[in-house]
């Protein structure tokens, strides 16, 4: 597994460092049990490729399953004006109860730090996060080509 490379150790709460959140994997079994969610992070030139990925996935879903999704933006008001966005968040649920959130998944854009929260944060973790990490790889190495 790989982790962050070690000049980008951060303090994350209760204690934990990056070094202690894996790097594009989720361990569904290591879980921060209070808060409900698992986490992982990317690397910068990663995000919109995860960003995409995400989106591509649930609008999939959406057709199948029957979810609704909605990406919400998130910062100081000052922040976003100056169009310093610092995270991205999006909020997935059952079309047919808009205001239950299943799985909210918030990406931290200054750190690279994935978080997926909610009731089925294990169940995304197990079945979901493969299919969508693997819409990521192409993703990214299409944005390195144009780039």
């Amino acid at each position: 597994m790989k982790h962050v490379p070690e000049k980008r150790l951060r303090k994350l709460g209760n204690g934990r460092n990056r070094n202690d959140v894996p790097y594009e994997a989720i361990l569904v079994d290591q879980h921060v049990k209070s808060a409900n969610c698992n986490t992982f992070v990317t690397s910068r030139h990663r995000i919109v490729p995860w960003v995409l990925a995400f989106t591509e996935y649930f609008a999939s879903c959406n057709t199948t399953t029957r979810v609704s999704y909605t990406w919400y933006n998130e910062g100081s008001e000052v922040s976003i004006k100056a169009g310093c966005i610092t995270k991205l968040i999006l909020r997935v649920s059952p079309s047919s109860a808009p205001d239950k959130h299943d799985v909210t998944i918030t990406i931290f854009l200054k750190t690279g730090l994935i978080m997926i929260q909610g009731s089925r944060f294990s169940e995304f973790g197990r079945e979901e996060f493969p299919k969508v990490k693997a819409l990521v790889d192409p993703l990214a190495a299409k944005d390195t080509e144009s780039s």
